[in-house]
């Protein structure tokens, strides 16, 4: 039996974070998504649940769930709490970002371990895999970020998988410090053999 880090939990102090001019790749606009971007979010839904399915973690989405996380999704459009952009090449939907407060002090919420009143909550953050090294997701990030500065949060709470290699590479650039770690419990299979005699 072992346990290894699952899930990584992360903050970013941003009430003093410089917040860099960002270069947009040539042929993409990023624009705020709302109210009639059911079909957008519907269309990128996938895209994590796909990249968690590959090595090193192996985590599979049974095609069952797969038209609730759709619909979950598109209905993000409809949701006044969230604040997502969209990276477009016309309208085809190349990434996307997504936050919303999980410590205002009038809201219900489930994730107040440690964490203080004033904390938005970037919650999903997908780019299309022929995108990505692009700097879509950067610009997308410090639009994101920029909003939660000036909407006067003071903290900024992300988690990632840690086997998803990408995210511990990308998100320490805009400065989230890891602050908690979901643990998983493996059990080696070749124990199934032993008996307690």
């Amino acid at each position: 039996m072992d346990f290894g880090k699952e899930r990584i939990d992360a903050l970013l102090e941003t009430q003093n974070l410089k917040i860099p001019k960002t270069d947009i790749p040539d042929g993409v606009t990023i624009r705020r998504a709302g109210i009639g971007d059911n079909t957008h979010f519907a269309g990128i839904s996938h895209l994590i649940f796909r990249a968690l399915e590959k090595p090193p973690y192996w985590h599979p989405t049974p095609p069952d769930v797969w038209d609730d996380l759709k619909e979950g999704w598109a209905e993000l459009a409809d949701d006044e709490s969230v604040a997502a952009w969209f990276a477009l090449n016309g309208e085809q939907v190349l990434g996307t970002i997504a936050s919303w407060a999980i410590m205002d002090p009038e809201a219900d919420t489930d994730v107040d371990m440690f964490f203080g009143e004033k904390v938005a909550y970037l919650s999903i953050a997908a780019t299309h895999p022929e995108n990505r090294g692009a700097g879509i997701g950067t610009a997308l990030a410090w639009m994101c970020l920029s909003y939660i500065k000036q909407a006067g949060y003071d903290y900024c709470y992300t988690n990632w998988i840690s086997p998803n290699l990408s995210a511990p590479r990308f998100w320490p650039r805009f400065g989230f410090k890891e602050v908690s770690y979901r643990l998983t419990r493996n059990i080696n299979p070749m124990i199934s053999w032993t008996r307690e005699d």
